[in-house]
């Protein structure tokens, strides 16, 4: 039994809504229907190709060792509206993999100028830090040669303090 709004929940209705939708779709053997999540192999696009001739989400086959390619299976499923589309993985994911690359390269640049910015800020203060302990410690030490100078003034050779002549 479901009572909405009943409780406060820890996330609200319409996230709650998402992510039953998320995890309905991330389900394997309900065809193309549903996305489906990404199982196993080294094909990049397993999952997100349709078919241009039907719109079947592109199935990847193994047939050897070494090759892989991406498949439209409808032959499967009906022979009468079969498109037998089929090509090589190695092309297309290359191809997907370099405009995913050019698209992200100066996204890249700008992240590598942030990242050395923020190293020469980091640097800039820790600089800073050591500059001003290294001012303290100065001023320490001539604290410290002034009041040794005093007391030397003050207390002669045996420990007696002089007396003003």
């Amino acid at each position: 039994m479901l009572i909405r709004d009943h409780h406060e929940g820890y996330i609200d209705w319409d996230v709650y809504c998402a992510n039953r939708e998320l995890v309905a779709h991330n389900t394997n053997g309900h065809g193309s229907a549903v996305r489906g999540s990404i199982r196993s192999g080294s094909a990049l696009l397993s999952g997100l190709l349709r078919c241009g001739q039907c719109g079947v989400k592109l199935s990847v086959n193994y047939p050897g060792p070494t090759s892989i390619r991406y498949q439209c299976i409808t032959h499967i499923f009906s022979r009468d509206q079969a498109c037998y589309v089929m090509f090589g993985v190695v092309g297309a994911d290359q191809l997907v993999a370099d405009q995913v690359l050019r698209g992200l390269q100066p996204l890249g640049l700008q992240a590598a100028i942030q990242a050395i910015e923020q190293l020469q800020s980091v640097d800039d203060d820790q600089f800073a830090q050591k500059r001003l302990a290294l001012q303290r410690a100065r001023y320490e030490v001539n604290r410290a040669q002034r009041h040794v100078g005093t007391m030397h003034l003050t207390y002669n050779r045996c420990g007696r303090k002089r007396s003003p002549s």
